[in-house]
């Protein structure tokens, strides 16, 4: 179920859309809300150790935000998949969730003394080119760009092991270096760990071990207003677009992911191994103990 703010919403395949564009490129406030019901896959473990089911997710975007050169062109809205996994694709520089959990008897959950975790994945980024009038055949760097997580409360954040995001100021998930182009110096391409089921998605993600009623985050971009135009452009090659076809509200937005990735003891992963193997319930979304962690 979507609850509008403004513009319409509509069924796109497998996701619906939010619109705000009648609201502008910057909003202080809430533009709509999410909600998932019927979930199956997705638990938690209390402080007696006992196993407790999730029925319903509710998430509040509020927020977005989108400024410069690329504030015209972006499309200002949200793609919401219905499968609460794969999340949401934004529209803007940056976008806030409220995120809430509910049991089967529909009472909001407190995760102040319980073992549950999440990890935002799709944390992509890296260097962006592009073609203008001046190029003569030869692409010119237009920075680079890394997508982020965020912590504002109800959560604390965890870097995990093997991955190529970092956690900043204690709780700001991105990747420093490219982790998407080979040719950048990345080790692995986009398309060998951004997709769900892959065994190397760890390799964008992040941890986070939720502490309260309501995790918020603060989903956004780490770029220059090049970089953000080069990296949100439809149907670029390796990272190389032209400027000169990128018309008003042709760009895209990032991919937003929160599944779950930890050790199967329950433990948070240190960093002191260079070789990690996890394994995935990609149905989950919330889970204490639901995959494997060998190193």
């Amino acid at each position: 179920m979507i609850t509008r703010y403004a513009g319409g919403d509509k069924f796109n395949g497998e996701y619906q859309e939010l619109n705000y564009a009648s609201a502008g490129p910057i909003v202080n406030g809430v533009i709509g809300t999410a909600t998932w019901t019927n979930l199956t896959h997705s638990s938690y473990t209390d402080q007696n150790g006992k196993k407790h089911r999730i029925a319903k997710e509710v998430v509040t975007f509020k927020n977005p935000k989108t400024t410069g050169a690329t504030a015209i062109k972006m499309g200002k809205n949200i793609a919401i998949n219905k499968n609460p996994v794969k999340f949401i694709c934004y529209a803007s520089d940056e976008i806030t969730t409220d995120i809430q959990f509910y049991d089967e008897q529909g009472r909001l959950i407190d995760f102040s003394n319980t073992s549950a975790y999440l990890s935002p994945m799709s944390l992509n980024g890296g260097k962006y080119f592009y073609y203008d009038g001046n190029s003569q055949g030869k692409p010119s760097l237009a920075g680079s760009g890394f997508e982020g997580c965020q912590v504002l409360s109800g959560g604390h954040a965890y870097a995990l092991a093997g991955s190529s995001v970092n956690l900043h100021n204690g709780d700001d998930l991105f990747a420093d270096s490219d982790n998407q182009n080979k040719d950048n110096g990345s080790p692995y391409s986009l398309d060998e760990w951004d997709k769900t089921g892959s065994p190397m998605q760890y390799y964008g993600a992040g941890l986070i071990k939720l502490t309260g009623n309501t995790l918020s985050l603060r989903w956004h971009v780490q770029a220059n207003e090049m970089t953000k135009e080069a990296s949100r452009v439809q149907n670029r090659s390796n990272g190389k677009i032209d400027f000169n076809i990128v018309k008003d509200n042709s760009l895209g937005g990032p991919w937003a992911e929160l599944t779950t990735v930890i050790p199967q003891n329950g433990s948070v992963p240190k960093r002191k191994t260079t070789q990690t193997n996890y394994h995935y319930n990609t149905a989950a979304k919330l889970m204490s103990k639901p995959n494997n962690y060998n190193k």
